[in-house]
């Protein structure tokens, strides 16, 4: 019939299908067959995308996008959200790969990290430890992706087990107490640069901690305060 001259159209209507016929999916496109029509007439999925028709048209008619062979970017320009692209059947990977981002994978129930998302990526988009931890990604990871020790603390997460040293959290204003409580030991403490006085507030030997006390380093400096005088009386009595 096509070689005869004859139309999709004009053959649809003789109740011969325009696929039998010879016709392609993009020449049925182009005298207007929908993707319904395409479909009835006998068309493949494949050879609808091959053939003009859109992701969207495709969804309008029952038809796969993924299996007619659009990949998730595709999708993500004519408007899919993850969750519908999930629901077709494109794994958490493809997701991101086609430009969806965490937040996106988080409310179609696709974890970040399975996606291949970075913490410091979903740090960036906003995600709190703890919506991080839910996701998945190990305390080790934490503090490479940009948390800071406090953040981990709100989230109940051990500032040492996150890889912080004390000096670190001392820069973030934590007392002594709270790192003893995070798990720091005393020696941490005063490599930290807490004083003999926070050690002592926070229950810690400041001799354990190997800081001086107050009262032994009162007693060196009154020590070498004699030890001056001795000298300059000495000097005085020779000369």
């Amino acid at each position: 019939m096509r070689e005869g001259g004859y139309s999709a159209q004009e053959c649809k209507r003789a109740n011969i299908s325009a696929m039998e016929a010879g016709f392609s999916s993009a020449e049925a496109k182009y005298e207007g067959f929908t993707v319904a029509e395409c479909v009835e007439a006998g068309y493949g999925p494949d050879e609808l995308k091959a053939g003009g028709y859109s992701a969207q048209e495709c969804k309008a008619a029952g038809v796969s996008a993924k299996e007619a062979g659009f990949v998730a970017a595709e999708l993500k320009y004519e408007g899919f959200t993850a969750q519908e692209c999930t629901a077709m059947g494109y794994a958490a990977e493809e997701l991101k790969a086609g430009g969806y981002s965490a937040q996106e994978c988080r409310e179609a129930g696709v974890s970040a990290k399975e996606a291949g998302f970075a913490v410091a990526e979903v740090n960036a988009e906003g995600f709190s430890v703890a919506e991080s931890r839910a996701a998945g990604y190990a305390i080790s990871e934490l503090k490479d992706g940009g948390y800071s020790a406090a953040e981990c603390r709100e989230a109940g997460v051990s500032a040492k087990e996150a890889g912080f040293a004390a000096l670190e959290v001392r820069a973030e204003a934590f007392s002594a107490a709270e790192c003893v409580a995070a798990g720091y030991g005393p020696e941490e403490l005063k490599a930290g640069g807490y004083s003999a006085q926070e050690c002592r507030e926070a229950g810690v030997s400041a001799r354990v901690a190997g800081t001086p006390s107050l009262t032994l380093t009162l007693a060196l400096t009154l020590t070498l305060t004699l030890v001056v005088a001795l000298t300059v009386t000495l000097t005085l009595t020779l000369t």
